[in-house]
Parts: structure tokens; sequence; C-alpha cells
């Protein structure tokens, strides 16, 4: 097993910034948590060889006691992330009773030259064709970036950026940011010492509420209305949907066994809530 990349890296569409914690696909960057991106790194950097759970679990968790399910919930968030297709794999294969391989092919980017190079598997060398591809990828690349250049250095009236600031000085590491829908507020969580809590935040008097404090993990919040919120809890193999009215205690409106990886509603629609649920590795 090798070890996990730690430069950026790109497959495909995809460009993957370990530093950042950042993917970006067809040009829009995503945040994804921490042990997603590890995992993304961890199978990129197998160069298509097949690595078991058990190798991801000392990878990834080497001093925490976790479960299968763990791996089941990472790998299915990180298709979720891609876009990929468990039944119709682009990126990341399932081998049944032997674990996951990548299948994509891997460029790392030159830190001084800003150009992605490609890592060539053992064997590629040998067909004319896929080496052709490479370097016709590397020459489109490298002219991309030129025309990038250029763009960026062409100066456009009226536009100018005065200063980039962080919204808060919390410690920790914030994830899962929800906005409302008027544009005002937004919820996220914080992650710090072993602590998963939730906020809110009035983005235009810049005050921060926190809503909930538990021992339970936190995930994929969302607003129902300016006084309620929603909001993906689990303990151990409990999963739970709450319902969160500001100033009263979590309300649980569903509860599982499976996996519950996202929660979402539809603008200006407080009655229905939608989530995914996996079932037998299937939603």
């Amino acid at each position: 097993m090798k070890a996990q990349l730690t430069r950026k890296f790109s497959f495909d569409k995809v460009v993957v910034d370990p530093n950042a914690n950042a993917i970006t696909l067809n040009g829009v960057e995503r945040r994804l948590e921490p042990k997603l991106i590890a995992l993304l790194c961890l199978l990129a950097a197998q160069e298509g060889d097949v690595i078991s759970r058990q190798q991801i679990f000392l990878a990834i968790w080497p001093d925490v006691v976790v479960g299968e399910e763990s791996i089941t919930r990472a790998i299915f968030a990180l298709r979720n992330a891609l876009g990929d297709d468990a039944k119709q794999p682009r990126y990341i294969e399932t081998i049944p009773k032997k674990g996951y391989r990548f299948l994509a092919n891997v460029h790392l980017f030159n830190e001084s030259a800003a150009v992605a190079e490609p890592v060539i598997r053992q064997g590629a060398l040998g067909n004319r064709r896929h080496f052709k591809s490479y370097v016709l990828g590397a020459v489109v690349l490298v002219v991309g970036l030129l025309l990038l250049q250029h763009l960026l250095q062409v100066k456009k009236p009226g536009v100018e950026i005065a200063s980039i600031l962080p919204l808060n000085k919390m410690e920790g590491v914030e994830r899962a940011i929800s906005l409302s829908y008027d544009g005002t507020r937004m919820l996220f969580i914080n992650e710090n010492n072993q602590k998963n809590d939730l906020y809110s935040r009035d983005l235009q008097t810049a005050k921060d509420v926190l809503w909930i404090r538990d021992e339970f993990v936190k995930k994929s919040p969302v607003w129902i209305d300016a006084q309620t919120i929603a909001y993906v809890r689990h303990r151990g193999g409990e999963m739970q949907v709450v319902r969160n009215y500001q100033g009263q205690g979590p309300q649980v409106l569903y509860e599982s066994t499976k996996p519950i990886l996202q929660l979402s509603m539809i603008n200006d629609d407080s009655q229905n809530l939608f989530f995914l649920e996996t079932q037998n590795n299937e939603l």
C-alpha cells in the first residue's frame, strides 16, 4: 500500500487540493470533510491497485475504533461528491470481499510550474496511444493555463476586491454551511477538541448563536424557517433526523440504524424534508 497523496492532483475533470480539504469539479469548488479528502488521496495514490478495508482503517482511522459502516458511509459520501455511480463506476470501484480500486489516471501538480504531471502506471509507456494522450493533455493544459493567465491580467473597470476576511475567529474547523433562503444568515458546524457544535451566524450583525451542544455528532443542517432548523445526528449506530425550535430542545422526527447521509429542503416548502438513507449499501 502506498502512502496517501499530499500534493495537489487532478483526474478527469476533478482537481483535488489536500491542504485545503477541497475538490473542484467542473469549475466549482467544494469543501469536504478531512476524512473524505484523506480517503480520496489514499485511493488515488494506489495507482489502480486494490486497497483493502483493513488498510483503509489503519490509514484513515489509526487511533479510533470504528465499525465497518464508517468506510461504507465514507465511500458513499465520496462517490456522491464526485458524481460517481457504484454500479457503473468511473472513479471508485468496489472489489467484492477485497476492497476498493481507484480507476482514474492521476496527474500530480508541479508546484513550481502549476502544471499537472501525469502519473503513468506501469506498462503505460508501452502503449503509444495512451502516451500520446498524456502529451496532448499536457499541451492543452499548458495552453489553457496561459489563456487563463492572460485573462486574469486583463483589468476589468469597476471590479476590485478590497479585502477577504474570515467570517469568524473560532478555533477549529467549520463545515456543513447552509444559508437561509434570504441569504442573511447561515448555519454551520464547528469541530474543535472532539466537540461538534451547531451554530448560526447573522451575516448583517456578525453575531454567532450556539444552537446545539451535546454528545451527538451532527451534520447536514438546514433552515426550516427563521426560528427553526433541522439536521441529522448520530451516536454509535443510532441515526436521527431532528427538528429544533430556537430556545427549545431537539425533536426527533425520524430514527434509523442505517446511515442517513444528506438532508435538504425545497425553498419555501417548510412542510417536507428530504434525506438520503442507505439500505444494503444502496440508496
